[in-house]
């Protein structure tokens, strides 16, 4: 049950962290002004002279503007599933107002350590070694079926009679005691095979040990990579970022005095644009990474995330139950 719990809200996690990026990208496509509108005042003011330059940036403006619409498009399409998502199935909510995204978990500070906590704790590594344990327990009760049986009762009776004959009562008291032994000679077969397919069945649960220790390795060693490369992505990306906006802002200064044309400045926004845009997906890819990383560690939980509900405890539960014979209570 732990088990589907913390995949169960690992899947939500990543599913709601789909939406994250929603508002960063509705602020960044909503930046960038039209082609229309960079362009147009310039042509109005170039001339003659400057025509042919002012229709290549046409061109180009024109050309990028495909792209431009069609991440206006889907990101009302991503608003209208945000809003679903988020509203209770009410419509028309924009992306900005989703709620922020919570800060990160606290995560381990290395691979190794969130292996040795993922090996330890994972439900599915607990899981698969119990059903080993019962596979091993059931092969003990298959070679029970070969040992000798004893069984035993006893009984104790009093008879008390008048015999009218005889004139007198007769008081009589019995006790019988019987023990029986049965010792299996041959049966068929039957229980031995017993014994194999038991003894077969514990081994394959024990390789389902072994492969659910290569998933759960797999999975941590995978996101834990994921992080550290959407980590290392942002760091580049801020660099990035700063980089653009100083150039834009070259660019522009430069095409005030001539230097540069209208289609140098877009080329510029369209390299900015497309910073922000990846620096909002890599803090996305950043978060999913964590919370699969969680999840495969086993920690997404009410008691890791110290949620402010009452913590279900099996162990607890059994033995309040254990030894009740009746009723239907907790």
């Amino acid at each position: 049950m732990r088990a589907k719990i913390s995949r169960f809200a690992g899947c939500c996690a990543v599913a709601l962290l789909a939406v994250s990026p929603a508002p960063a990208l509705a602020q960044t496509i909503g930046a960038v002004p039209d082609s229309d509108d960079s362009v147009t005042p310039l042509v109005e003011q170039a001339g003659t002279a400057g025509l042919v330059t002012l229709e290549q940036a046409l061109v180009g403006a024109y050309q990028g503007n495909p792209t431009l619409l069609a991440d206006r498009e889907g990101l009302k399409v991503l608003d209208e599933d945000v809003a679903t998502a988020r509203s209770g199935g009410r419509p028309n909510l924009p992306a900005d107002r989703l709620a922020p995204l919570p800060p990160l978990p606290p995560i381990p500070d290395s691979r190794d350590a969130a292996l040795d906590i993922a090996l330890a704790q994972s439900p599915a590594i607990k899981q698969a070694e119990l059903e080993e344990r019962v596979a091993r327990y059931q092969v003990n009760a298959a070679k029970g079926a070969l040992l000798p049986t004893v069984d035993g009762s006893a009984s104790i009776a009093r008879r008390d009679e008048i015999v009218q004959l005889l004139g007198r009562q007769i008081r009589q008291d019995l006790a019988t005691f019987q023990i029986e032994m049965k010792v299996p000679l041959f049966q068929g077969g039957q229980e031995y095979a017993a014994v194999r397919r038991a003894r077969h069945v514990a081994s394959l649960r024990r390789i389902e040990v072994d492969e659910a220790t290569r998933e759960i390795y797999a999975e941590v060693s995978t996101a834990w990579d994921r992080l550290v490369t959407a980590r290392r992505a942002q760091a580049a990306l801020a660099n990035s970022i700063t980089a653009n906006e100083t150039a834009l802002a070259g660019v522009r200064r430069e095409a005030l005095v001539g230097s540069r044309t209208t289609l140098d400045i877009l080329d510029a926004e369209q390299e900015l644009r497309d910073s922000r845009i990846e620096m909002a997906l890599s803090r996305h890819d950043e978060y999913v990474a964590v919370y699969r990383l969680l999840a495969a560690m086993g920690a997404i939980s009410a008691a890791g995330f110290k949620l402010p509900v009452e913590i279900y405890q099996p162990d607890a539960h059994y033995r309040r139950t254990a030894g009740r014979w009746i009723g239907f209570g907790p």
